[in-house]
């Protein structure tokens, strides 16, 4: 795929991304034309907005920069990432959600209690009167 090809953005510039050799590192090639070596040095690689079609950086993860080249044949800055940590956005809904869910959990477990006292209470009576009726035949 050459640059003019390219349909990938991180941070809102086009580049073409790539796996590395080694687990978990990626490779992200800048245009010269597209990007400088200040906007590059300056992106906010922790937590990346990617685009496009083919971009091979997973979303949802932070990244480290090992390195920055500049080759002059291509004109282009080749950046070697290596995965950080993954991230998972704002979890909010979910928060909320668990919330919810462990305060019905509550009231559905009180109310189990509740029923459990309750016929605790009626066999305890039953047991009573059937000794009571016990002794009395004696």
């Amino acid at each position: 795929m050459t640059m003019q090809e390219i349909q990938s953005t991180v941070n809102g510039i086009k580049c073409q991304t790539m796996r590395s050799g080694a687990n978990g590192e990626y490779q992200v090639l800048f245009n010269r034309a597209d990007a400088s070596l200040e906007q590059i040095e300056g992106m906010d690689w922790a937590h990346p907005e990617l685009g496009g079609k083919f971009n091979e950086l997973p979303a949802g993860y932070g990244f480290e920069v090992k390195s920055i080249d500049y080759h002059s044949r291509d004109s282009t800055y080749h950046v070697k990432v290596k995965v950080l940590s993954q991230y998972l956005g704002d979890v909010t809904g979910y928060v909320k959600q668990v919330e919810e869910l462990e305060a019905a959990n509550k009231e559905q477990a009180a109310a189990l209690q509740e029923a459990t006292d309750l016929i605790q209470g009626m066999v305890d009576s039953e047991v009573e009167n059937i000794i009571a009726g016990m002794g009395g035949d004696e």
